[in-house]
């Protein structure tokens, strides 16, 4: 069954705004899924991190596409979502944005192995049970020392993750809205405080 939609989710940009290898990787992965008919949509998302200083494009979104364009993708296959700084906002943003408005049901995701448990714990909770996903994972092709380090850290990204959604229903997307709203603020006042 072909699928509305490949989402394929952002990283951190490189300082002169050229993707780094493990974003490279998904967007190829995405294309490979694309040529093979999975979908005639890619859509990228992907606003900025909170740890990118690139100033060269608007979002990690636009600098994906950038690369898949170069790729061979035409534009008019390609959707951005630029709204979204973490995997819970990429799963929030992707639902409200684009799935819900075109009505579309049975989606691939595509991200990193290291970066695979948490997206499909967002993805699930925050969609729900009425929609059809597929997780496509990337092998990250890093160093061992860097791929254990990020698995560390998304061990722990994982956990509070667990903890943050553990009282929302399943695609109860208010309630992630209210979850959203209240982390962009207090990461609004540590800022104010570093200033």
């Amino acid at each position: 069954m072909q699928k509305d939609a490949i989402i394929v989710l952002s990283a951190n940009l490189n300082e002169d705004g050229s993707l780094p290898l493990i974003l490279k990787e998904r967007v190829l992965k995405g294309i490979e899924l694309f040529n093979k008919g999975f979908s005639d949509k890619i859509v990228f998302s992907g606003k900025k991190g909170f740890e990118t200083s690139c100033i060269l494009f608007e979002s990690e979104a636009k600098a994906m596409k950038a690369f898949a364009l170069m790729q061979g993708v035409r534009e008019e296959n390609i959707l951005l979502e630029e709204n979204a700084r973490t995997t819970l906002e990429n799963a929030f943003f992707v639902k409200t944005k684009l799935l819900e408005p075109n009505n579309w049901k049975n989606i691939a995701i595509v991200t990193s192995d290291y970066h695979l448990a948490r997206t499909m714990l967002a993805f699930k909770k925050i969609l729900g049970p009425n929609y059809s996903i597929s997780f496509h994972e990337v092998n990250s092709n890093i160093p061992l020392k860097e791929f254990n380090l990020l698995s560390l850290k998304e061990t722990q990204k994982l956990f509070k993750y667990k903890q943050k959604l553990s009282l929302i229903h399943e695609g109860d997307s208010n309630s992630v809205a209210e979850l959203i709203h209240k982390t962009e603020f207090a990461i609004s006042n540590l800022q104010k405080k570093l200033d």
